[in-house]
């Protein structure tokens, strides 16, 4: 192809380079210049008889008919690229923004840890390019970010599908397990609270009885003790010894704990909070008020807003915005 020289016939082609624009195209005259099409480089020029001529880099059909030329020009023309990334794609078969390859693990490593391996050594590679720059600030820096994103994306479903692949058998053995065993579980488990549903009544009532009588002893027990207490004054006014009174036998205490069962775990009667909004209006004015908002109730929040703004709801206070992000 001869060396390279800059003369009249590759203005077209510096021009859009230096504006960083496409090559301006005229239907049947390819501008002589040095281009990118997907993933190989391809030369435009005249020859001393002002023939066109080209030449690509993959090897593949080189059109020699002028109108082939155009129609291969066409998908070039938008990709002008420098001499240097010219020449230096041809010699490395990569560009700028392509990920080398990363060494090979050691194969006797278990396939999971291969692949970790793998990942590694592309974060390392990544973050030593990433201190190179210090910032994505051109187009084909952040053509790199994003193929090292596809790189690990890559490795990504490498690792899913495997996982899958590895856990299947495990997967099909433990859905027979459950299968057989799950209906015996849920069985007893349902027939356990339905065992105790019977009973709950009773206790509730029992436990209730229980205290009440409770209060009846403690009532009586402070009756004596205050009717004590009030003879011991009276005799001591009229300066008298104070009266000897048999002390009363007091009852028993009262079990305060309803119970039932005779084997294993007894049932037993217990209490429990539950709060309830009765106010909705009061309790809302309440969170709207709050300097800070608990963070599960803004997430809970958000999660029923978009609902209802997905199922076409115009919901009062909601503003809806769209936010930049790389996907």
């Amino acid at each position: 192809m001869g060396a390279h020289v800059l003369n009249d016939q590759f203005a077209a082609w510096a021009k859009a380079l230096a504006d960083k624009t496409a090559v301006d195209t005229q239907p049947g005259n390819p501008r002589s210049g040095y281009y990118r099409n997907r993933n190989e480089v391809v030369a435009f020029w005249r020859d001393d008889e002002g023939a066109l001529c080209c030449w690509r880099s993959s090897g593949k059909y080189t059109p020699t008919k002028p109108d082939e030329i155009d129609d291969l020009f066409a998908y070039c023309a938008p990709h002008p690229i420098t001499y240097e990334a010219y020449q230096a794609f041809i010699e490395s078969g990569r560009w700028p923004e392509d990920i080398e390859p990363v060494a090979e693990p050691a194969q006797d490593l278990p396939p999971h840890e291969a692949l970790n391996a793998e990942i590694g050594a592309l974060r390392e590679q990544a973050a030593a390019w990433l201190k190179e720059i210090g910032s994505v600030s051109t187009q084909e820096q952040a053509d790199k970010a994003a193929n090292f994103a596809e790189e690990f994306a890559k490795r990504e479903a490498r690792a899913a599908e495997a996982h899958k692949t590895a856990k299947a058998p495990h997967l099909e053995a433990g859905r027979k397990v459950d299968a057989a065993w799950k209906p015996v579980i849920e069985r007893a488990a349902e027939l356990k609270k339905w065992s105790k549903k019977a009973s709950e009544a009773f206790l509730i009532a029992e436990k209730a009885r229980l205290a009440a009588e409770e209060r009846k002893r403690q009532e009586e027990a402070a009756r004596i003790a205050r009717e004590a207490e009030q003879a011991r004054i009276a005799a001591e006014k009229a300066g008298q010894p104070p009266p000897v009174v048999a002390a009363p036998v007091a009852p028993p205490p009262v079990p305060q704990k309803a119970g039932a069962g005779t084997n294993g775990r007894k049932l037993a009667v217990r209490s429990r909070q539950i709060n309830e909004i009765v106010d909705w209006r009061a309790f809302l004015a309440f969170c709207a008020d709050m300097n800070q908002k608990p963070p599960d109730l803004v997430e809970v929040c958000h999660v029923i807003i978009n609902r209802m703004v997905k199922a076409g709801v115009a919901v009062p206070g909601v503003e809806t915005r769209t936010i930049e992000e790389v996907a």
